[in-house]
């Protein structure tokens, strides 16, 4: 079964020449690489020109990572897509080989790792995948395996620029309910620096996009669950409202 390994890469040459070698040492046989670059004025087009062996390489503006990954997903040819962006890296060069049995679902998460700090991100069990799991949390995008139709018929949102992962994977999971695995293998070490580690922005991105992706009638359902599920916001609206109510008892004894 192929699968198409695809690359987004702008001015980030040396975490390219990481994840092309990682790519490139997969023991796997029945795989593609593409490399979708920005128009990169770093070294990283002299860096894919370099490489001795089977890759794709696309070079042109474009609107951002996620128009760069529709464009990846039009230009494959496997049943199976995995993303793995410039600075992230497999685990090993067995991952393609132990993950291949596993692709028999729509998405398949394996477990991932952040580079830096070697925390490992767990994938949620079937049972665990809700609305209230997505408002909490994200599935790791880089050891997601992903059927190519699936991602032809509802590609990544453009008009988002750091969530659209994580509302393509709400969409799926909760509204279309695709089927899913989790699986016990290390898929990816990823870069810490990427565009989704502005917690703030993700966050409100993300709840953004599941609110839109839902009935009007299920606003203020995403506006509560986003104050009770997450601490972060339930202990900022808690601080708010004792703020609030010494504002008040201040009042109050003015008058006094």
């Amino acid at each position: 079964m192929k699968i198409s390994v695809i690359t987004v890469n702008y001015n980030n040459n040396e975490g390219l020449k990481q994840t092309i070698k990682s790519v490139l040492e997969q023991r796997y046989d029945d795989y593609e690489y593409i490399v979708i670059d920005g128009d990169s004025n770093d070294g990283s087009l002299e860096t894919l020109n370099s490489i001795d062996g089977e890759i794709t390489v696309i070079s042109e503006r474009d609107h951002g990572i996620y128009e760069a990954m529709n464009k990846g997903v039009r230009l494959a040819r496997g049943e199976y897509c995995i993303f793995m962006n410039s600075g992230d890296v497999f685990k090993d060069e067995y991952v393609l080989c132990n993950v291949s049995n596993e692709l028999i679902f729509d998405i398949i998460v394996g477990i991932g790792q952040w580079g830096e700090t070697n925390k490992m991100i767990f994938p949620p069990e079937e049972k665990e995948l809700s609305i209230c799991y997505f408002i909490k949390s994200a599935l790791h995008h880089q050891s997601a395996f992903i059927k190519r139709e699936l991602l032809l018929k509802c590609p990544y949102d453009e008009t988002y620029k750091i969530a659209s992962d994580s509302i393509f994977f709400f969409k799926s999971l909760i509204i279309n309910n695709c089927s899913y695995k989790s699986i016990d293998v290390i898929v990816a070490i990823a870069e810490t620096a990427g565009v989704s580690c502005n917690l703030d922005k993700s966050l409100n991105e993300r709840y953004q996009g599941i609110k839109d992706s839902l009935p009007p009638r299920f606003k203020y359902d995403i506006d509560f669950l986003k104050l009770y599920y997450v601490p972060f916001h339930k202990y900022i609206s808690v601080f708010k409202y004792i703020k609030k109510i010494v504002n008040k008892l201040r009042k109050i004894k003015k008058r006094i």
